[in-house]
């Protein structure tokens, strides 16, 4: 019966105990030695394992690499045939398409846009966020600022219109 690491170490302890409280005899020594091999036998199985998880691990990894890859492609996919539909709508003057099984509409959004080709620091602090070397604009603090009637220098709303496919 092949024994459990755990099981490995207590004998070893127990054989430890009896030399430490007696002679080492011919019997204790046998003991110790099968316990031995019974370690390196058990050591190697365990680092077997962790070889095969390891190699299991890097299949996983290129997988992932994979996937996100395929992803990424299908994603270019949709975003060209969004744009595509988008522009012949807009071409014809269409602003919804409806079957039994499908609706494309455009979605009426704003968003802020800068009008300066080199993004500066804007003069107040409260549009921006700090990254460390950098400012970014915070678009979401510029965006209620003018929509509350302050001008925000360098930005406007911009209009869009997002085609939603549902």
């Amino acid at each position: 019966m092949k024994k459990s690491l755990y099981n490995i170490e207590q004998e070893y302890l127990e054989i430890t105990n009896q030399l430490e409280d007696g002679e080492a005899t011919p019997e204790l020594e046998t003991a110790l030695a099968i316990n031995e091999s019974e370690l390196q036998g058990k050591a190697v199985a365990y680092a077997y394992v962790m070889k095969e998880r390891a190699a299991n691990i890097l299949a996983i990894k290129a997988e992932k690499k994979r996937l996100d890859a395929l992803e990424k492609s299908e994603q270019s996919i949709i975003d060209k045939l969004k744009q595509t539909i988008h522009q012949a709508m807009d071409l014809y003057g269409i602003n919804e398409i409806k079957t039994e099984t499908i609706k494309l509409n455009f979605r009426r959004s704003e968003g802020v846009v800068s009008n300066n080709d080199i993004i500066t620091k804007p003069i107040d602090d409260e549009f921006c966020t700090y990254i460390p070397e950098q400012w970014k604009p915070n678009l979401t603090a510029i965006k209620k600022a003018i929509k509350e009637g302050r001008e925000v220098e360098g930005y406007d709303l911009e209009e869009r219109f997002n085609l939603q496919v549902k």
